[in-house]
């Protein structure tokens, strides 16, 4: 069932244990940045999400060199950690602070 499309009270008191509920990303979300060609670890390193209005990545300047980005029309990857266990793993092995 969709949220969007009922009473949102009613869908949600009916929620039972073991009820997959999806919901789109939110402020403070660990995702993944990659830029092929993944030619070492620092190809790909996790970032906590700022979500905005625009259809773009931003990031600070600073991982710039470890992505080889020179905004000339780079293409990057975005992933979002599906389990706890992926994000955790994420946040404390692949995090910037750990890989520069």
């Amino acid at each position: 069932k969709s949220l969007a499309y009922g009473d949102r009270k009613q869908l949600a008191q009916d929620l039972r244990v073991g009820d997959i509920v999806e919901r789109h990303m939110e402020d403070g979300d660990v995702v993944l940045f990659n830029r092929q060609p993944s030619l070492h670890k620092m190809s790909i390193m996790s970032h906590r999400a700022k979500v905005m209005p625009w259809r773009t990545f931003r990031f600070n300047e600073c991982v710039c060199a470890p992505y080889n980005a020179d905004f000339d029309g780079d293409e990057m990857n975005m992933h979002l950690p599906q389990t706890e266990e992926a994000r955790a793993e994420a946040g404390h092995l692949m995090n910037v602070v750990n890989n520069l």
